[in-house]
């Protein structure tokens, strides 16, 4: 009965199209990465839009109420 071989230990090292086939991957990788991290940038912070109003309203209430519910 032949002896199995360890599959770790009998790797071939990589063809240099195997190597750019790879590096191909991970610069499209970081690519999209990149791409989906900056794609708001000119309106990061944007939804202050939003909350600014509701922060104003609850700052009115406070100095003409106190601190009580806003119902």
């Amino acid at each position: 009965m032949p002896r199995p071989t360890n599959p770790l230990t009998t790797m071939q090292p990589l063809r240099w199209s195997q190597k750019a086939v790879v590096s191909a991957c991970f610069a499209a990788l970081i690519g999209v990465q990149v791409f989906l991290v900056t794609r708001n940038w000119p309106f990061v912070g944007h939804d202050y839009a939003y909350f600014q109003p509701r922060l104003l309203d609850v700052q009115l209430h406070y100095a003409s109420n106190g601190p009580s519910i806003q119902w």
